[in-house]
């Protein structure tokens, strides 16, 4: 997984730091303690590829419109994967709202912050 995350951001800045990065969001969210914790799985930090999935065809346009003369500010590539991060944190938080029943019956999603009662649907929604 960490050498995906190498590869897929090899070319954006240091890759021992996203690898460091990783590890540390990682450890967060396993470690089941805590607000912080809760929240980062909610949202399911530990899990980059939604993410990714989001940004790239942003990036992708965007490096189009840059490639046949438009500027490729950076601050426009920030707005990008600060919204993809929102986007991806917001359907995650929606489907565990929704699914927070049927989530509790099933091995895998059971632990889930909403489903094992870690955060209400008060304060997911909020």
């Amino acid at each position: 997984k960490l050498q995906f995350l190498y590869f897929i951001g090899g070319g954006w800045g240091k890759g021992k730091f996203k690898i460091m990065l990783t590890q540390t969001i990682s450890r967060i969210c396993n470690s089941k303690k805590g607000h912080l914790s809760a929240y980062l799985r909610l949202i399911r930090a530990d899990k980059q590829i939604g993410t990714w999935l989001l940004l790239l065809p942003c990036w992708w346009g965007h490096g189009m419109g840059w490639a046949m003369g438009g500027a490729m500010p950076l601050d426009v590539m920030a707005t990008f994967g600060a919204g993809a991060l929102c986007m991806r944190a917001a359907g995650c938080i929606i489907n565990d709202m929704w699914d927070k029943d049927f989530d509790k019956q099933v091995e895998r999603t059971k632990e889930r912050p909403i489903a094992a009662g870690e955060i209400s649907m008060g304060r997911a929604f909020g």
